[in-house]
């Protein structure tokens, strides 16, 4: 009796293995994974950018103010009694400034302006005068028996009308020692007159790279006897 159920049993078991093996399943094993596959579709990617949490910071461009051309240039002489009351104009810029400006435009001698010069070298800060000028100048403020500048007397260069610098006029063989602007003369063998303009009382030259020089160095002036046709 067991032999013919296990005979039978047997037998369906079989008939189960047929079965499954004429569907393509696998008993037992799963072999799934040896079987082929149908090609897979392949989907077009789309590239998708996202923005950065610190947005791009886009320079800012460097704007070089224009200055507007120089129009007028004048060196305007004063003579004050209070140049000559101690402390006078002092030895500083700080003491002498405020005079400067107090005395002009009530009390000047003498005016140059661009049409009483007839070249300005910028490398050496000197301006050539006129002939005509010359004459006034020496009239004014040389003592012919002493040959030398009489003072005090003080000086305010204006650009447009407007007072730049200043200082005192004086002659380079002078101890005192002005910590501002100073202006003395030279007489040239044609009897004409420069004037020689420094950033202060110097005992020595210096070189041009030295900042004192920027007290008096105005890159407007250049440009205007430039245009003028009178930079030397």
């Amino acid at each position: 009796m067991k032999k013919q159920r296990y005979s039978t049993f047997k037998q369906l078991w079989l008939a189960l293995v047929l079965i499954a093996l004429s569907s393509g399943c696998s008993i037992g094993n799963d072999n799934s994974s040896n079987r082929a596959l149908p090609p897979a579709t392949i989907m077009p990617t789309e590239v998708v950018v996202l923005p950065s949490s610190t947005p791009a910071t886009i320079p800012t461009p460097v704007v070089t103010p224009t200055l507007a051309p120089l129009l007028s240039y004048e060196l305007a002489f004063l003579q004050s009694e209070e140049f000559g009351k101690p402390p006078g104009l002092g030895y500083t810029l700080e003491s002498s400034w405020p005079l400067l400006l107090k005395a002009h435009p009530d009390h000047i001698v003498l005016s140059i302006t661009q049409e009483d010069i007839t070249n300005y070298d910028w490398d050496e800060q000197t301006l050539h005068l006129t002939a005509d000028k010359s004459v006034l100048f020496r009239e004014r403020f040389i003592d012919i028996s002493w040959d030398k500048p009489v003072t005090p007397i003080g000086f305010i260069v204006l650009l447009d009308n407007a007072p730049e610098y200043g200082g005192i006029y004086t002659y380079p063989s002078v101890s005192t020692a002005f910590r501002y602007p100073v202006i003395y003369y030279l007489l040239e063998d044609d009897d004409t007159i420069s004037l020689v303009i420094r950033p202060f009382q110097l005992a020595v030259e210096i070189s041009k790279s030295n900042p004192a020089w920027d007290s008096i160095l105005n890159i407007r002036v250049k440009d205007f006897f430039e245009r003028q046709g009178k930079l030397k």
